[in-house]
Parts: structure tokens; sequence; C-alpha cells
């Protein structure tokens, strides 16, 4: 589909339907993200344990 034509649109688990269909609904998101890559392990022992705890938002 073209951008104008999804223009007022959701897309569902069941396909893409008008946005005056969708009704009372609870947005959320799914995030993922990995930065194993530019971790750089702190030299400081106070810095090394809240390196390795686990992240929450």
């Amino acid at each position: 589909m073209r951008q104008e034509e999804l223009t007022g649109k959701v897309q569902t688990v069941l396909g893409i339907i008008d946005g005056d269909s969708l009704g009372v609904t609870l947005p959320h998101e799914h995030l993922l993200s990995d930065l194993t890559a530019y971790f750089v392990e702190p030299t400081e022992a106070s810095q090394r344990k809240l390196a390795h705890e686990p992240v929450s938002l």
C-alpha cells in the first residue's frame, strides 16, 4: 500500500483496519536493545557491580 492509502489506518494482528473502527485500545511498545558491542567493563569496583545490574524502565 502507498503511504496515502495508510493514512487513518491501523495495523492489527488481523490486518489493516480503519482507525474509526478501532474502539478503546491500550497502546504499548515492544522494545529490545542490545548494546553489548558498546559495553566497556568499568575499572572501579562499585561501577562494575552497577554495570551488571538488570535494566528496567
